[in-house]
């Protein structure tokens, strides 16, 4: 267990809407992928009072035709630090904002999950048969200026 920083101040915050996002890649495979905060935190020493960090968990859920399912294999913690998978093309995608309001102030938070690349890991499958893919995605945080000015 690690102890917080007195540098910092959490902020706690209510969630408004946390969005699935939707992926076509190639072989008719369908990805939907989800990001979801589990903090935000706030330095009381920087000198913008509206910077903000977060944490957060990334999931994914495969659906593939019938004829690329297989037998359970999933990867280990190893194997997804450094996959060694075939790029895959991602056709097309729909990333949707989830929004956070901070208790404190009442300021919302919009966070975007970005995917940049999709690597299928070859003869390895799910615990559902899928066949398994690693995603490298990277968070946008944005403020939403509600107010005259946004403050956390």
């Amino acid at each position: 267990m690690s102890i917080p920083s007195p540098d910092f101040e959490d902020l706690e915050f209510d969630v408004i809407s946390e969005n699935w996002n939707e992926y076509e890649l190639t072989g008719h495979t369908k990805a939907r992928g989800k990001i979801v905060v589990t903090r935000f935190v706030r330095s009381k020493n920087h000198p913008d009072p509206n910077a903000i960090n977060m944490a957060s968990q990334n999931m994914f859920v495969i659906t593939a035709p019938p004829e690329q399912r297989g037998v359970p294999s999933p990867l280990n913690p190893q194997e997804i630090k450094t996959p060694d998978g075939t790029p895959i093309d991602i056709l097309s995608s729909n990333e949707k904002w989830n929004k956070y309001r901070l208790k404190k102030s009442g300021g919302i938070v919009k966070v975007k999950m970005v995917v940049h690349d999709a690597f299928r890991i070859p003869g390895r499958f799910d615990n559902d048969g899928m066949p398994a893919y690693i995603f490298t995605s990277g968070p946008l945080v944005v403020p939403e200026k509600t107010k005259p000015e946004f403050s956390v």
